[in-house]
């Protein structure tokens, strides 16, 4: 059933005795204790098998599937998501993804060989394998309160890792769901979710932690980047910021606007990568224009959308559009109702020497559309723009578009679509120029969970090995005649094999 209102109190969190085993308070008194507790409780996890790992934590998309609607439930409370978004964009999503992930754990984590030369390190074989990082810690916040922890925390998990998740501390009964899911499927300590603020976020990151894994706004993961480097504490962010679109001048207009308001409004604007702003061009700029404010216009609240509650730096954005603003427009929203108290789905239209004004819009539900003379000036204001990883590009012809995203710099590129349904796996979501974007939803969150672990096994039974003390000339030859062996034309590598195969023996004798 869908909610028909937005209004949203978020309530303390009622921890259940199912729950409790994992909630915990962290604080100076007892940080050394937990600590000690996860790492040795690490330490049996990591033992423990990939495939025997992966067993439990698959089960975990079973259980979040069955309480689908008290998640959704929980989430609306919490956030005032529309239960359609969560169940649509986070709780489905979110099994499908530890689905794949436990499926491909072990391909994903096996070591891998490395290959010496026979003749300079004879009787040696190494390998290189995935070895934990030990206790982690992963923030995320409220705008994903489902999705985010399972995308940071499940490849923790299934690296070998101990796990200390700190969701945000408006989403309470969400997090008790997630502790309470989690707690019967690993063993005792392996998990803790510690509730509270940024105070908490900031402790936990001194407590000894051995990685951080944060998931928010800038300012927020500027804060945390800071921190772990005080302690050179490895440091993996994820900012969440609005993402952009470039609408090329043959594209369809009933297409386009249906899609850009869908991704500009979904979660109530408030999404990880919500559409924040359009560069149109503008032969079809006033059409497109006209079409997305009727499209937003007819929203209704608490069915196709949910308005996030006023807040004082919403107000004051909504003070200032309401006032004489010299090339913006406001084509739809821009006035809260008294009673519902509410930020309203707003469509302006910026002028181009107002681009400045687009951050403003960064944390409220604010589709803006500025008006290009082309192509390359939408592309170049798109790449100069404080984005987020994802760009789409909007045009009848889909190769036209391709042809364009390739040029892009973000990874996330979309032609007629806006993002995806739902995270794939192996997907990057990234930028590959702002350096605090690192977090991605792929294999390589098992690579920043894990450390890289060289084994190496000689099997040489000699008393001394080539290239141990002492050096001599026919050493140092032998050196010469293996870069040689290694580089040039096929009879000089000869000559330089037949060369080696008279020095090995010799070395080894003397």
């Amino acid at each position: 059933m869908v909610p028909r209102t937005t209004r949203y109190t978020p309530a303390p969190m009622a921890t259940s005795d199912e729950a409790t085993r994992c909630v915990i308070e962290i604080n100076t008194q007892n940080s050394v204790e937990i600590l000690a507790r996860s790492r040795e409780a690490q330490g049996l996890w990591a033992a423990k098998s990939a495939v025997d790992r992966a067993h439990r934590l698959r089960s975990l998309s079973t259980i979040i599937l069955e309480r689908a609607e008290q998640f959704a439930q929980a989430i609306h409370d919490d956030t005032g998501m529309l239960i359609t978004d969560a169940l649509a964009l986070e709780i489905l999503p979110a099994a499908r993804l530890i689905d794949q992930w436990s499926l491909q754990a072990e391909s994903l984590l096996e070591s891998s060989p490395l290959e010496f030369n026979p003749l300079v390190l004879p009787r040696k074989s190494a390998r290189i394998e995935r070895a934990p990082r030990g206790v982690v810690a992963v923030l995320t916040s409220s705008l994903s309160p489902l999705l985010s922890p399972i995308r940071h925390g499940l490849p923790a998990l299934l690296s070998g890792n101990a796990l200390w998740l700190k969701p945000d501390e408006r989403t309470p009964r969400t997090t008790n769901l997630i502790a309470s899911s989690l707690s019967g499927l690993l063993p005792a300590d392996v998990v803790f979710v510690v509730p509270g603020g940024a105070e908490v976020g900031e402790f936990i990151i001194k407590s000894g932690v051995a990685a951080v894994f944060f998931s928010g706004g800038l300012d927020a993961a500027k804060r945390v980047a800071v921190c772990c480097a005080h302690d050179f504490i490895p440091c993996f962010v994820e900012v969440l910021r609005k993402t952009g679109a470039v609408v090329l001048d043959d594209a369809s207009i009933e297409r386009t606007a249906r899609g850009l308001v869908w991704a500009a409004f979904a979660k109530g604007g408030q999404g990880v990568h919500s559409l924040g702003h359009v560069f149109v061009h503008q032969a079809i700029a006033d059409s497109l224009a006209e079409r997305i404010a009727t499209l937003t216009k007819e929203l209704r609240a608490g069915i196709d959308h949910a308005p996030p509650p006023l807040q004082q730096r919403s107000q004051a954005l909504l003070t200032q559009l309401s006032t004489d603003n010299e090339g913006i427009t406001v084509l739809a929203g821009g006035k809260s109702d008294p009673e519902q108290n509410v930020f309203p789905p707003t469509v302006v239209r910026v002028a181009l020497e107002q681009v400045s004004w687009l951050p403003s819009f960064e944390k409220a539900p604010v589709l803006s559309l500025v008006v290009v003379k082309d192509e390359k000036q939408a592309l170049e204001l798109a790449k100069n723009s404080a984005l987020g990883p994802t760009i789409s590009v909007w045009t009848r012809h889909a190769e036209r578009g391709q042809e364009i995203a390739q040029g892009l710099r973000e990874n996330v590129w979309t032609v007629n679509h806006h993002g995806v349904p739902s995270p794939l796996v192996g997907m990057p979501w990234s930028t590959t120029e702002r350096t605090l974007d690192l977090i991605v939803s792929g294999s390589s969150d098992f690579d920043k969970h894990s450390c890289s672990k060289l084994v190496l096994v000689d099997r040489c039974t000699r008393s001394r090995e080539l290239g141990w003390y002492p050096y001599d000339d026919t050493y140092q030859r032998m050196l010469v005649e293996t870069a040689r062996l290694q580089s040039g034309g096929w009879l000089g590598r000869l000559m330089a094999l037949l060369r080696l195969l008279v020095l090995y023996p010799k070395r080894w004798l003397s």
